[in-house]
């Protein structure tokens, strides 16, 4: 009797779950610069992307990149010129993100340590607020 009663149910919890997840994915997903903002409103972001030695990388690795990322940080905050907004760590690279009104200029004040800290297969991604993405390797 008790299975009867879950199974009938079943179907409307699974639904739940699915809608859930799909509503949670939209929320998390959604483009960085809200397009209804204007170009002189919208951040630039710059990306920075650390080679790691596996998928996620060890736990050595993560401790020395979060330091360089505290470090980049810093720097970045010290001249007025951006600030960290996340980091991801997954497909071979510790990804570190910073807005600011120029991606060009926070690159440019950055790239000094990077060219000195990143191994090699590290790259820099710089968007403007036109959606335009420069790359560069390092």
């Amino acid at each position: 009797m008790a299975r009867r009663r879950l199974s009938k149910y079943l179907p409307l919890a699974l639904l739940a779950v699915v809608l859930g997840f799909g509503f949670l994915f939209a929320k998390t997903h959604q483009q960085h610069s809200p397009p209804n903002l204007s170009p002189s409103q919208r951040q630039e972001e710059l990306r920075i992307y650390i080679k790691i030695s596996s998928h996620f990388g060890s736990e050595q690795e993560f401790d020395n990149n979060n330091k360089i990322e505290d470090q980049l940080e810093q720097i970045l905050v010290d001249a007025g010129l951006g600030k960290w907004t996340r980091q991801e760590v997954g497909a071979g690279f510790y990804s570190i993100f910073f807005d600011g009104t120029n991606s060009a200029a926070m690159y440019q004040k950055l790239e000094p340590q990077l060219k000195r800290l990143l191994p090699k297969g590290s790259y820099v991604e710089l968007e403007d607020v036109h959606g335009n993405i420069r790359t560069i390797r390092l």
